[in-house]
């Protein structure tokens, strides 16, 4: 009787504090995999990814999208499978691949020309005569900036096949395109509610420090994202998978500032750096480690 008390005023305590975390986390964070996939992943918010889609890939007007199965397993079975954040297919069958990534990886670039293999390898079937195929997309969401495109200060990179001399586009047919958000630095008050494009950017960093929608952006779009948005819409495993995903990176973040504490007091640079770089490597952000440490941008990605 007394472990079965002991037991429920514990389950009742963590009930609480899912409940407090629920009230005062209001939207979801977009550059975490739960929350990206919860607003953008979903048939019932096709707009809000429609209209993201149309402002960040060039030429093109998407009307209609269905969302497909994001497990890719290659037609070699010793060859590595992928799994898409998202993957949709337009009104006209071209394919389109969103991967977000918070974290900095070796390789990054050739992980992404890997993942649009896929999309054109499933579009030839065995014993097909032609070897022709819809577009293919593959849309990188960063938290950090490539090291390729260091110099290049503009967020959002757009690549295809060309001839160099003559930068004759090639082939409209595959297009790698690289949003790198740390790279758009404007405040809120700098961007129109008319902007589609710099909003997106906005929000993508930002959705999870409002506690309620802007009074500047009431237009439909802003509405839909900021509803589909809402920790509140998440079904109650979901939330709590979220929450709990949450708190778990708050302390882990928590445990790096007090490190970096400990080390600003012994006055030890070596050591901010040494902490630094362990921080990289746990793939946390760019930004939260530049605001733990101190060190700059160039700094850090020079680790």
């Amino acid at each position: 009787m007394e472990y079965q008390q002991s037991y429920s005023n514990k389950h009742l305590l963590w009930e609480q504090e899912i409940n407090y975390d629920e009230q005062e986390i209001k939207y979801v964070n977009l550059l975490d995999d739960l929350g990206f996939k919860h607003v953008f992943g979903r048939d019932e918010n096709k707009e809000i990814l429609i209209a993201f889609l149309n402002e960040i890939i060039p030429d093109k007007q998407i009307i209609d999208l269905e969302h497909i199965r994001n497990e890719q397993v290659p037609f070699d079975p010793d060859t590595k499978a992928s799994v898409f954040d998202l993957y949709c297919e337009t009104q006209d069958g071209s394919r389109i691949v969103v991967e977000l990534q918070r974290e900095e990886q070796f390789d990054y670039i050739d992980r992404a020309i890997y993942y649009g293999a896929f999309p054109i390898q499933n579009q030839i079937a065995k014993g097909k005569k032609r070897y022709t195929f819809s577009a293919v997309y593959v849309i990188n969401i960063l938290n950090f900036n490539l090291v390729e495109l260091r110099g290049d200060n503009n967020p959002v990179s757009t690549f295809r096949l060309k001839e160099l001399k003559t930068n004759k586009i090639l082939s409209h047919k595959y297009t790698l395109i690289f949003i790198e958000l740390s790279k758009f630095a404007k405040r809120l008050e700098e961007i129109s509610p008319d902007n589609i494009l710099e909003g997106y950017l906005y929000f993508l960093r930002n959705m999870h420090n409002f506690k309620e929608q802007p009074k500047e952006f009431q237009q439909q779009i802003w509405d839909k994202l900021f509803n589909a948005a809402r920790v509140a819409k998440m079904n109650r495993q979901e939330r709590q998978a979220y929450i709990k995903k949450m708190n778990t990176e708050r302390d882990r973040i928590n445990q790096w500032e007090f490190a970096m504490e400990q080390a600003k007091t012994k006055g030890m640079a070596e050591e901010k750096m040494t902490i630094a770089k362990s921080m990289k490597l746990e793939g946390i952000s760019v930004d939260i480690i530049c605001k733990c440490t101190g060190l700059s941008i160039e700094e850090i990605e020079n680790l």
